[in-house]
């Protein structure tokens, strides 16, 4: 089943006599219509901007903003899913670290708290969400949270922004390009991997990996799926521009444009359908 549209939004679930199963299919190519998105703080005013892009923060010192679908999924039960997005952050005001202007940075962020969450400074809008999971792109080093360089990608739990795995990234994020993202997790393996690339060509190898049991984190409930970003001291602009998420393991967006995906064509959108013959998994 294919819709088409600026956006649409279905969901569909199945009894299958053994587990409820409900698929979840959400592919966005911009973000014109925010119907069925909860904006929060600066993004509530000032989204979309003129690009069609979910703007979380607008550039000025001691801001922040959110933006989470208004209805949580369904994982499945090994709460497998994958995503793809780009965004691209433009630094603007404020002090200076040691790779120049801006702060504080955005994360991409599963969590079971609300669809309003969101903070401001270096707790980038994730710091204090419990049961979550979080992948962000760090612009502010903060000693305090054993951030690894003044640019950077981790992978953060529980609301917390001491990353459990980071990687230091050469290039400023905060330059105003495009950057494209990949956050995978395989429930069978417990393993979550983190790619991105300011090429919109997936890498075939990570950047990031933690092993993690999700399920535990979650409890089995549904997830609120969005982005935090913030400000403090130093400011910046952080936009997202394209977002696709499936409740599977599996490679999305593989060439960074929801547009070229086969089936979803050159619009927005969102397809939620039905996978027959869903079985729970019990793992060893």
């Amino acid at each position: 089943m294919t819709l088409k549209g600026p956006l649409l939004a279905l969901s569909v679930s199945l009894f299958s006599g053994i587990t409820h199963a409900e698929v979840v299919q959400v592919y966005y190519n911009d973000f014109s219509d925010t119907s069925n998105i909860q904006l929060n703080g600066f993004a509530a005013d000032h989204s979309p901007n003129a690009d069609g892009e979910l703007r979380l923060t607008g550039g000025e010192l001691q801001e922040a903003g959110s933006a989470f679908f208004l209805s949580p999924f369904t994982l499945p039960d090994d709460a497998s899913f994958s995503s793809f997005f780009s965004f691209n952050i433009d630094a603007t005001a404020g002090g200076k670290d040691s790779d120049g202007l801006g702060g504080d940075g955005l994360v991409f962020t599963l969590q079971t708290v609300s669809n309003t969450a969101g903070s401001e400074g270096g707790g980038l809008g994730y710091m204090g969400l419990d049961n979550s999971i979080g992948v962000e792109f760090d612009t502010w080093g903060n000693d305090v949270f054993d951030d690894i360089s003044d640019n950077h990608a981790g992978i953060n739990i529980n609301g917390s922004v001491v990353s459990v795995e980071s990687v230091d990234e050469p290039t400023r994020f905060n330059d105003g390009d495009s950057w494209y993202a990949w956050v995978d997790y395989d429930g069978s393996t417990d393993e979550l991997e983190v790619r991105y690339s300011l090429y919109p060509t997936r890498p075939t190898e990570y950047s990031l990996s933690y092993n993690i049991d999700l399920v535990d984190i979650f409890n089995s409930n549904p997830v609120y799926v969005g982005f935090t970003a913030s400000s403090g001291g130093a400011a910046q602009i952080h936009n997202i521009e394209q977002f696709a998420f499936e409740n599977e393991y599996k490679i999305l967006v593989e060439q960074g444009n929801v547009a070229d995906v086969p089936g979803y064509g050159g619009a927005c959108a969102i397809v939620i359908g039905v996978l027959m013959g869903f079985r729970r998994r019990n793992k060893a």
